[in-house]
């Protein structure tokens, strides 16, 4: 790749971003807040050890870190305004990979490994049986493996149509002449990462309020047993996570009408502020979840004050251990009232 310079030297960078446009500037702000909010919560989640072996918390892990690397992305594309390469070949490189590819695989991986999030807690709290023989380690693995390459085929038709073109300077969209492979493009892309991820989730939701119902109404008779305080637990997780899903469809939805409408035949300006508003409601997305744990999840907010009591341990040297970043995980007292597992 070329070497990537500055027009006219840092001044007229830091002008530059002060004149953008609204829509790149609440792009740029959306990011920030997500690359901050989710490094916070794989800080958390592998930090603390009771959080790392919870099965569904890999799964988070997985989903805050697709957030974490679109929410790169949307910055870097926000930024393309004061962006200058020497040649077109490195023009070619960020049109086709860095614009589109990158950010849209992460925005994928992120409803993937929220269906893959989804129906964990659909097994865990409707068949816990089956969930309990097949939710092994190495199953976890190979399932959130699977959830990033399938990712990836969705979006790769953007490296053979996102290409640089030398008279405005930009990167454009340059479709085959057929216009029903725009369509099927369209459509397949709709269906994939919007309308069956929400069918899915839809559907595991309601199986799971109602198991949860019926096993409340069971246990009902003993407010004060282990299994009723179980069920109220598994309840409110099963909420926050209906929070995660509902911020997806109102988030994703007018991107992806504007988009399905743009390959049928609609003309749709790509640089426009309605499709770069909805864009920026994608990467709201992306940045809003970690504000619906801290919110929601007990669990997750222990995990945050074990944590910092932990760095300030470390940070004032009470103790030289190798191990003083688990300093007050081993101990019983700081796990949640509510930290069954489930």
């Amino acid at each position: 790749m070329g070497s990537l310079n500055v027009t006219n030297g840092t001044l007229d960078q830091f002008s530059i971003i002060l004149v953008l446009p609204p829509c790149e500037i609440f792009e740029i702000t959306v990011g920030s807040v997500g690359v901050v909010g989710n490094s916070f919560v794989i800080m958390v989640m592998l930090g603390v050890k009771w959080l790392r072996r919870q099965n569904n918390n890999k799964f988070v892990v997985s989903l805050a870190f697709a957030d974490l690397i679109a929410s790169v992305f949307i910055i870097l594309r926000s930024l393309q305004e004061i962006l200058h390469f020497d040649s077109n070949l490195t023009w070619e490189v960020y049109c086709r990979v860095v614009h589109d590819t990158v950010l849209w695989v992460n925005f994928t991986a992120s409803v993937f490994n929220l269906v893959a999030l989804t129906l964990e807690r659909y097994f865990a709290i409707v068949h816990p049986l089956k969930y309990f023989k097949l939710a092994t380690p190495r199953r976890t693995a190979v399932v959130i493996a699977t959830t990033w390459l399938l990712s990836i085929i969705p979006q790769l038709f953007t490296i053979t149509i996102d290409t640089y073109d030398e008279e405005s300077e930009s990167c454009v969209y340059q479709w085959p002449p057929s216009p029903w492979i725009r369509v099927f493009v369209g459509v397949l892309i709709v269906l994939s990462t919007y309308i069956i991820p929400l069918i899915i989730m839809t559907w595991s939701y309601r199986k799971i309020l109602r198991s949860l119902a019926l096993s409340e109404k069971r246990t009902r008779t003993s407010h004060f047993s282990r299994e009723f305080r179980t069920v109220v637990a598994k309840r409110k997780m099963a909420k926050m996570f209906i929070a995660i899903c509902l911020a997806f469809a109102i988030c994703w939805g007018p991107n992806q009408c504007l988009f399905l409408a743009a390959n049928c035949g609609y003309s749709l300006d790509y640089d426009g502020s309605a499709y770069k508003f909805s864009r920026g409601l994608v990467a709201v997305n992306s940045c809003i979840n970690p504000f619906i744990y801290s919110c929601a999840n007990k669990k997750f907010r222990a995990g945050v004050k074990v944590l910092l009591r932990c760095v300030n341990k470390v940070g004032n040297s009470w103790s030289s251990e190798p191990n003083d970043v688990e300093c007050v995980v081993q101990r019983r007292a700081t796990w949640p009232k509510t930290s069954y597992r489930f």
